[in-house]
């Protein structure tokens, strides 16, 4: 227990330098670097209310509050993190078909916006609902008693608000990843020649931070 709270502590830390470091330097705020800081935001507040959330536990309609917004948060993380391999596969094919025009970039950062915390969103409204017509699921928020965290109840139903979409954007991820690498492969064929150990080095490792 006291490792888990001392590493997310820690993490916490890193996402706050990390937000700190992105708002003084302009030249990050690019769009990786706005969908590195929706992701760090979304993560976060995430684990803030992971390491507090007890405090609302003994005030029903707080802890229920702090474990849909845990709950939004966690999957906020996850789309933003599909967002991020989005947008690393649509980088590598406009790579391969040619400079990225402006017209292309407008705009693409609202779209991410949208998608990344409202598709997180849709799923938090579907729970809410489900609670409040109160159907067989007998899903709800909140603690079963006050010396547990405010969370999903039952607990099996973390499998279906949270593996569930944990799954599908890993299999999207996935995908995204196959697609960037044979991008990058088919761009590497065009340098075959002299330089093809250090070609075929540089592909090994640009396939090991893809993975990542």
């Amino acid at each position: 227990q006291y490792l888990t709270l001392g590493g997310t502590a820690m993490s916490i830390l890193c996402l706050c330098a990390t937000l700190i470091v992105y708002s003084l330097f302009q030249a990050l705020r690019n769009i990786p670097g706005k969908i590195v800081i929706n992701l760090c935001i979304a993560l976060l507040i995430a684990q803030i209310l992971f390491l507090t959330n007890n405090v609302f536990a003994s005030i029903s309609i707080l802890c229920k509050v702090a474990a849909a917004i845990q709950h939004y948060c966690w999957l906020a993380t996850f789309t933003w993190m599909n967002v991020f391999a989005i947008d690393v596969t649509r980088s590598f094919v406009n790579m391969l078909k040619g400079p990225c025009t402006v017209f292309h970039q407008s705009g693409l950062i609202w779209k991410y916006i949208v998608y990344g915390w409202g598709a997180a969103l849709v799923i938090i409204l579907a729970c809410l609902i489900a609670e409040l017509l109160d159907v067989d699921m007998h899903f709800s928020y909140g603690t079963s008693y006050q010396t547990e965290p405010c969370w999903i109840q039952p607990a099996a139903m973390v499998l279906y608000t949270l593996g569930i979409p944990l799954a599908i954007v890993m299999l999207i991820n996935t995908v995204c990843f196959i697609a960037a690498l044979f991008a990058f492969l088919k761009m590497k064929q065009g340098t075959e020649g002299v330089g093809d150990n250090k070609s075929s080095g540089d592909a090994v490792i640009v396939s090991i931070k893809l993975s990542l």
